[in-house]
């Protein structure tokens, strides 16, 4: 049998949803009751498979981001920076954001295990990959993410849009909770840049150059679960048409990467749900 064929059949069985209060790439160590409600209810959608377990430095990084930006939902921080942390789908503190996250930390676990520990910094990907879509809960920005449209790029409400990567850089500059300037600079250089792509195609054109190891991957896990969302002009892409979509564009991402994610679609069908999409 071929690997396509191999890859098929295995995504076909493991459509059936496989609901778990625990997320399966949580490594055994971690007790139930430190697991946050967030990582219980979002992350098992698109982002885990039997076999990714989290490395112990990444899943000690996505508990850090974690707890920062719960301090930060809990403060009045979000409120002071002109924020609405109750906004309409809470865009950034909850559901597509922390699947994100995880995602991106797998990815960089198989780059460790694959080509260099000089990868992505850890800590500073899973802050950069929960807060990468902050800047969506300024209220003008949120109002048209929310209308659940799809808009042209010369639109009025495109402009809009493409403005939530540097509104939420902006934020970060400002925000508390992060442990130096150095950090903090890296952090919001990561959020202004998550849209930038290898071809020159993102939100502002930065050039492939500047694009850092945390926003290549938090760029390439951001695609794949905005493939996966139900909007209402668009249905979830199928997961086995994931992969087919980012071949067909792979000249916007960088290519470790991309392998990477091959690889685990092929060990343990990353790409496959595992919870029901009415939960």
């Amino acid at each position: 049998m071929r690997i396509s064929e191999e890859l098929d059949a295995s995504e076909s069985h493991s459509e059936i949803p496989r609901l778990s209060d625990r997320p399966s790439y949580l490594p055994e160590c971690v007790p139930d009751g430190g697991i946050p409600v967030s990582l219980r209810k979002e992350t098992a959608f698109w982002t885990t498979g039997q076999g990714q377990i989290l490395s112990e430095e990444a899943t000690s990084a996505l508990m850090e981001s974690e707890a920062l930006l719960t301090g930060l939902a809990q403060s009045d921080a979000l409120q002071s920076a002109g924020l609405d942390p109750n906004a309409p789908g809470q865009q950034s503190i909850k559901g597509h954001c922390t699947r994100v996250t995880v995602l991106s930390l797998l990815i960089n676990d198989g780059l460790r295990r694959h080509f260099s520990p000089a990868t992505a910094d850890t800590r500073l990907l899973a802050t950069a990959a929960l807060l990468h879509d902050i800047g969506k809960l300024n209220p003008e920005v949120n109002k048209v993410v929310m209308s659940n449209q799809r808009f042209s790029k010369n639109s009025a409400e495109w402009k809009t849009i493409i403005k939530h990567p540097e509104i939420g850089a902006e934020l970060v500059l400002a925000m508390p909770g992060l442990s130096c300037g150095v950090e903090r600079m890296r952090v919001a250089d990561t959020v202004y840049t998550h849209h930038e792509r290898y071809d020159g195609s993102g939100y502002y054109k930065v050039p492939s150059s500047r694009i850092g190891h945390e926003a290549a991957i938090i760029g390439v896990a951001d695609t794949i679960d905005a493939m996966g969302e139900m909007r209402s002009y668009k249905g979830p892409i199928a997961t086995k048409s994931v992969m087919d979509e980012l071949e067909r564009c792979r000249e916007q991402f960088d290519t470790d990467v991309l392998f990477i994610i091959r690889k685990m679609r092929r060990v343990s069908g990353v790409f496959v749900r595992h919870r029901s999409d009415r939960l």
